[in-house]
């Protein structure tokens, strides 16, 4: 049976991993001016889950990646959601959460695990494929992270061949395409000039000369970037439901399934809270079982990963006349395993 439907309501986090999966009304405990100090952790663990994935669950190594996703995908259901749980790990400089865990995830995270599972036949190819679709290059570093969807993560993973926009596809019962483009500044200078010294998650305690010159080169990273201006396709949601409220059957038939749903808010006016504007505020999986098509996705609201009706989790921004968000791109997975 599926989970009951918890309305959920988006928001922000200033500063995580990416431009999605965040929350600005969960108060963090830690002072603005003091690092964050994080749980140690143990690969080990994650490992052994990871080692027994590829050996019990059925569908981990079929050939066919729409089987894997759904497979992989269900395997984390009901698993704990925390905001940002991976960094680069305990060499990293600014952030010591580990490169991967199977515990815990946000929404990105939970999307990164999945498909780098579903394109890896054991442990250690899992480890390169997460760090082939966090990171722009070869080595992880904060910098080389991919932080926002609409110009790094989406951007990069689509030139690499782990995923490819099919928004553009999708047609109205006269065969015109609904797509619309969301456009948006990213001010990257702006959002790392924005951090705060909480943005620190590091294993062990610092002084406070000693947080304040880390925070410094933190922020001096904003030298070394740019703004960037990123552009996404989507499918309004005044395409996908009527003036009733009620589903376009037509458009929701045409999203495929163990495709990834990003929800669209067009130049989402942010600037004052962490330095840029975004267009994406969060994602997670397409997922249809009997007859019924589901948002599987890491929610901060039920603190877990959970299923959703996709047409219900939409309608609550579409009934609402002051919602931000505007529609959703969709983004399918391609293989890259032979």
């Amino acid at each position: 049976m599926k989970r009951k439907y918890i309305p959920i309501l988006l928001f922000i986090a200033l500063l995580v991993t990416i431009s999605a999966c965040t929350n600005t009304e969960d108060a963090d405990e830690t002072r603005e001016d003091q690092a964050t100090l994080i749980d140690s952790y143990s690969y080990a663990d994650y490992d052994k889950v990871i080692e027994d994935i590829y050996s019990n669950v059925a569908d981990a190594k079929s050939r066919d990646i729409v089987t894997q996703i759904n497979a992989l995908s269900d395997y984390f259901l009901e698993a704990e959601y925390i905001l940002g749980p991976l960094g680069e790990g305990e060499t990293g400089q600014f952030d010591q959460q580990p490169l991967y865990r199977t515990d815990a995830f946000d929404c990105v995270t939970y999307v990164e695990t999945v498909i780098a599972l579903a394109n890896s036949n054991n442990l250690e190819e899992f480890k390169q494929h997460m760090l082939d679709i966090r990171y722009e290059g070869d080595k992880p570093s904060f910098l080389s992270r991919n932080h926002f969807t609409s110009v790094d993560w989406n951007k990069n993973n689509i030139h690499k061949g782990y995923i490819n926009d099919v928004t553009y596809k999708f047609i109205d019962e006269s065969g015109t395409p609904v797509a619309l483009v969301a456009e948006v500044i990213i001010n990257k200078p702006g959002w790392y000039q924005k951090f705060k010294a909480s943005r620190l998650e590091l294993l062990n305690p610092t002084t406070e000369a000693e947080t304040k010159k880390l925070l410094d080169k933190l922020r001096n990273l904003a030298n070394k970037v740019q703004q960037e201006q990123g552009a996404m396709l989507y499918i309004p949601l005044s395409k996908l439901f009527n003036r009733n409220g009620e589903p376009n059957q037509h458009l929701f038939d045409q999203i495929p399934h163990a495709s990834i749903i990003d929800i669209i808010r067009p130049n989402w006016n942010l600037k004052k809270l962490i330095g840029t504007n975004l267009n994406v505020s969060h994602f997670g999986f397409a997922i249809r079982d009997n007859g019924e098509l589901y948002y599987r996705e890491a929610s901060s609201v039920a603190n877990k990963i959970i299923d959703v009706p996709l047409a219900e989790y939409l309608q609550q921004y579409a009934n609402n006349p002051n919602s931000t968000v505007k529609g959703i791109t969709v983004l399918e997975i391609t293989p890259l395993r032979k």
